[in-house]
């Protein structure tokens, strides 16, 4: 692939030729079109393509937060592309004959900034989903106000809910109330901190049940 400024009637898109151009993040590119083959994926390959699917289906909904919680290590990938080449190294097992999400593996932001220290999650009475951790002593790399995210997966319903900006770091606790049919059983959450300009994130940390 080869990267240009201007061709022969300026950037283009689509196929022309034996040449396919494009433009990511303003970059103007262009390469050979591929060709075409009927010979079937090895076993391999299919395995490869199904923990893609696997891996990119799981974080879809929180493309969002992914956007943010990856940007910093993305490079020449998206920050999207970035989270499923993690996991689809990192984790993804194989059960029952089938991928799944190892969900204690899963990392859902990567960053500088001081990851939660010791954290716990507990359910209260009326379905309000509480964290608490250990504040950690201010430093370069933590502030009191950062904004704890606190994301969470339903297993039993495949869905994700989270909240960003659900309390500071100083404070050491936060809460998010969840929907009535949520059972703590069903529930895999995480904790993550963001700085308040948005542009530092921390390494996110599964949160064990208390």
């Amino acid at each position: 692939m080869a990267r240009y400024e201007q061709g022969i009637l300026g950037p283009f898109s689509g196929k022309v030729g034996t040449v396919v151009g494009s433009t990511w993040k303003g970059i103007n590119t262009m390469r050979s079109k591929g060709k075409t083959t009927t010979k079937p994926a090895t076993i391999r390959q299919l395995a490869q393509r199904m923990r893609f699917s696997v891996a990119t289906d799981w974080l879809s909904p929180i493309r969002s937060w992914i956007d943010v919680g990856y940007k910093a290590f993305h490079m020449k990938m998206t920050p999207m592309n970035k989270a499923v080449s993690f996991h689809m190294k990192n984790a993804l097992i194989i059960e029952d004959g089938n991928i799944r999400v190892d969900y204690k593996n899963a990392v859902l932001s990567r960053g500088e900034l001081m990851p939660p220290c010791l954290p716990s999650a507990y359910m209260n009475e009326s379905g309000t989903l509480i964290y608490n951790w250990q504040n950690n002593h201010p430093s370069a790399f933590s502030r009191g106000d950062d904004e704890a995210v606190m994301l969470v997966y339903n297993d039993l319903r495949d869905e994700f809910v989270w909240l960003r900006n659900a309390g500071e770091r100083e404070s050491g606790m936060c809460a998010m109330q969840l929907p009535e049919s949520y059972t703590m059983a069903s529930l895999h959450c995480w904790l993550s901190f963001v700085s308040t300009d948005g542009t530092l994130v921390s390494t996110s940390v599964y949160v064990m049940q208390g």
